[in-house]
């Protein structure tokens, strides 16, 4: 019986964060982001920025299935995205870090990524947080502020898929949110 309720809860997990595509499309388009698109379960670290660029999305009839789609952090979109990279800053964010309209993530870690628009955001406004255990180094928490990118929708590498947990018109909030973000 104890088997069967789990089975039943991840089912219902599931669902929670199944969203109608068109509306997450319609809604990343609408709040003015730099989308591009990329091979589905590929990454994109090997192309240059004029290679990702020119696979840009302006409308939502470009968009098309079996399809990875990227949002360039930063430049005139003036978007942050906050990762969260391990369990415990996923488990703690609510605490630090302002609503947002946009949460996604992948089906292991749902809300691992959170979008700001950023209105006075400065060239230089990335930042890695790390913890060291011995000899090994593991990500905690990566602001990404400019020239970053991150997949929202289609499918991770490692056949994982990208599920959104809330897509709105963004928030928009000054420079001195984002600098509060950085020192926690």
């Amino acid at each position: 019986m104890r088997n069967h309720g789990g089975k039943i809860y991840q089912s219902l997990k599931r669902k929670r964060f199944k969203m109608d595509l068109q509306k997450v499309r319609q809604a990343l388009i609408q709040n003015d982001f730099i989308i591009f698109a990329s091979d589905y379960g590929k990454k994109v670290v090997a192309e240059s920025w004029t290679k990702r660029l020119s696979k840009q999305v302006k409308q939502l009839s470009e968009f098309k299935d079996y399809n990875n789609y990227n949002i360039k952090t930063g430049s005139v979109a003036r978007v942050v995205d906050v990762d969260l990279d391990c369990k415990e800053a996923n488990l703690l964010a609510d605490s630090f870090l302002p609503a947002t309209g946009i949460e996604f993530g992948r089906g292991s870690t749902p809300r691992a990524h959170r979008l700001f628009k950023v209105i006075d955001l400065d060239k230089k406004d990335t930042r890695k947080f790390y913890d060291f255990k011995g000899k090994e180094k593991s990500m905690l928490v990566e602001l990404r502020g400019n020239d970053h990118y991150t997949m929202c929708l289609g499918k991770y590498d490692n056949g994982e898929k990208s599920l959104m947990q809330n897509v709105k018109i963004q928030l928009r909030y000054n420079g001195n949110h984002y600098k509060r973000m950085q020192h926690y």
